[in-house]
């Protein structure tokens, strides 16, 4: 009866150490089991022994006690089986390695935009661990990345995915959307504007996601909408003169973000009825607007002065070929300057200059030029001759009037009996309507030279105030 407990006590130990193990060797939990029951082993050969009893008369009582302790650690290595379970993943035949990656140990970096890309750094605190990465799906190629390093040429609503590897564990899949929050960069050029319209084009930039192929640009006038385009040019029309406008124009990109951008533009005043001088020059010098609105400038050419003295010639009886006359002639008139006139639409000090120049006068694009002096009597030949008038002078470059000027009058000559009277009316100076040129001189009397030659007018800049300003 011994050596059959003693066989039984042998095949419970043979069936124990039969416990499976995984493909690399022992399980865990078939170690705890093998410990348990060499303990119990240890404990019956003990009993049996040093027993109280002695180890024939003890034997149905140790083997009895021998049973009871193998089934009371049975229950034992079954909880500690279940518990190692939960902690350690039991599949079928094998305990797997408890995981090294915990959750949140991978992080993603902010999306930096630039020149419509992105980029995101990731990085992890986990000592050994790998990162990987894969854009818009989880099925192809991971990509290693360095720690803290960046995943670039990232694109609006890109998913970014990555997850950490260390040794033969493999963390949660975590994954970023390519977002953009950053409102679209919005100018506004105003064009030439009327008195009732401003002619508007936009410029809108989005160095993230960019601007929407279908984007519709709204355009205001404050904060009330007065229409939209699908183009980035509008004509606000309907507006008061002289009225200043804050333009707003609202566009999106393809994220949805509303960028808008203002300016202030301001429509023309309506052209003036009337004029009053405020300015007159005679030198160069220049003209700042004192207010915004229309300046008229008349430039008047220099005119030249007329031909000087008479020239009288006395026939002597003895000349060969004396005809019983004597002579006299005066000098020729003056040619008349040039003139020209222009309006400008000036801004609140915008400066205008302006040259002059021997009797000449350049303006912010006019052009006048100076007539010439009459020239003088002499005598030719034993002959009285009278001067020639003066040239005439030119206009150009005038937005509202060109004058040219006209040349003047040769001299008045005298022809008569001797010692008769000499008599000629002067020769009148040229004249445009603006500007006239000095007299030559008259005869009136035996040697008298009359009147005395006169002077052409001086140049001059006069500047008009428009009624409307």
């Amino acid at each position: 009866m011994l050596f059959s407990k003693k066989e039984n006590i042998r095949k419970e130990w043979e069936n124990m150490k039969t416990i499976r193990r995984c493909d690399k060797g022992i399980t865990l939990v078939a170690l705890v089991i093998t410990v348990i029951v060499l303990i119990i082993l240890a404990g019956i050969t003990l009993s049996m022994v040093v027993g109280d009893g002695g180890l024939i008369e003890e034997t149905e009582k140790t083997a009895q006690n021998m049973a009871n302790s193998i089934g009371l650690e049975n229950a034992i290595a079954q909880n500690l089986i279940n518990e190692l379970g939960e902690l350690s993943q039991v599949k079928d035949d094998d305990i797997t390695v408890l995981p090294e990656i915990p959750d949140g140990a991978l992080e993603f970096g902010e999306t930096v935009w630039e020149n419509g890309k992105a980029k995101v750094s990731i990085s992890t605190e986990l000592e050994g661990a790998i990162i990987e990465y894969q854009i818009n799906t989880t099925e192809g190629e991971w990509y290693r990345l360095g720690n803290g390093q960046e995943v670039t040429d990232l694109l609006y609503q890109n998913i970014l995915y990555a997850r950490l590897v260390k040794g033969n564990a493999t963390g949660k899949v975590e994954q970023k959307v390519i977002e953009d929050t950053n409102l679209p960069t919005v100018t506004i050029t105003a064009g030439t504007t009327t008195i009732n319209s401003i002619p508007v084009t936009v410029t809108a930039v989005d160095g993230e996601s960019g601007i929407a192929e279908d984007a519709e640009y709204q355009f205001y006038i404050g904060d009330t909408l007065q229409g939209t385009s699908a183009t980035n040019s509008y004509n606000y029309t309907g507006l008061s003169g002289n009225t200043d406008y804050t333009l707003k124009v609202k566009v999106r990109d393809k994220a949805g973000n509303l960028g808008e951008g203002t300016t202030v533009a301001r429509t023309q005043i309506a052209p003036p009825t009337g004029w009053s001088q405020i300015n007159q020059y005679t030198s160069s010098g220049s003209f700042t607007a004192p207010e915004t609105g229309y300046f008229k400038f008349a430039a008047y050419a220099a005119s030249g002065s007329g031909g000087s003295g008479t020239v009288f010639a006395y026939k002597n009886e003895s000349t060969s070929g004396y005809d019983g006359y004597d002579e006299a002639a005066g000098g020729g008139s003056g040619g008349c300057g040039g003139y020209a006139e222009s309006q400008f639409l000036l801004n609140e000090g915008q400066t205008i200059s302006f040259t002059f120049s021997s009797g000449n006068i350049s303006c912010n694009g006019i052009n006048v030029t100076a007539g010439g002096n009459g020239s003088s009597a002499y005598k030719s030949g034993g002959s009285a001759r009278a001067g020639s008038g003066g040239r005439a002078g030119s206009a150009s470059g005038g937005n509202i009037k060109n004058v040219a000027g006209k040349a003047g009058a040769s001299g008045g000559r005298w022809h008569g009996e001797n010692n008769s009277r000499c008599k000629f009316n002067a020769a009148k100076g040229a004249t445009n309507g603006y500007c006239t040129g000095g007299d030559g001189p008259s005869c009136d009397g035996w040697k008298s030279t009359g009147t005395s030659a006169t002077s052409g007018n001086g140049a001059r800049l006069v500047v008009y105030r428009g009624n409307t300003n």
